[in-house]
């Protein structure tokens, strides 16, 4: 036989539950809506959103690596399939006009080259036999402390 003690407090548990549960849901529901930003930033908690927004910024520098990363394994594979390095980026997903035996092609990417995470594209430089890959960085513009340059 079941403890009736053990029942009647695992009902009240479940009634007080449901009850705050309960009260939150329809806080949640009827509160004003606000801009988690603005409230932060009014509520003197200024300077923990510019630390959240530069972790951002090393978030989006990170993605930029990454991209830069396939970029790099695609070009290398492009490379040896074809035996030159490819005139520009898109001959990684459409076959280059200026490709001398254009049966040797066969399509890397499955997407255009995307944008960097700042919205702007990746460079692209290359020798006979090598080449690198960068992003403008931020501020986009080249030559700047906050490029990032993709390296092996």
């Amino acid at each position: 036989m079941k403890n009736p003690w053990v029942l009647a407090v695992v009902a009240g548990a479940v009634l007080i539950l449901v009850a705050i549960g309960g009260e939150v849901l329809l806080s949640w529901l009827f509160a004003p809506r606000v801009d988690p930003m603005v409230a932060a930033m009014s509520s003197g908690k200024g300077q923990q959103v510019e630390d959240m927004m530069k972790d951002f910024g090393g978030v989006k520098k990170t993605q930029a690596k990454v991209m830069m990363g396939i970029l790099d394994k695609s070009l290398r594979e492009y490379q040896v399939q074809v035996g030159e390095t490819p005139s520009n980026l898109n001959s990684l997903y459409e076959l280059p006009s200026d490709l001398a035996d254009k049966s040797r092609w066969v399509r890397k990417l499955d997407k255009p080259v995307p944008n960097d995470p700042w919205g702007n594209p990746y460079n692209y430089g290359k020798s006979s036999k090598t080449f690198r890959i960068w992003s403008n960085g931020p501020d986009g513009q080249y030559g700047t402390d906050d490029d990032i340059e993709y390296k092996r």
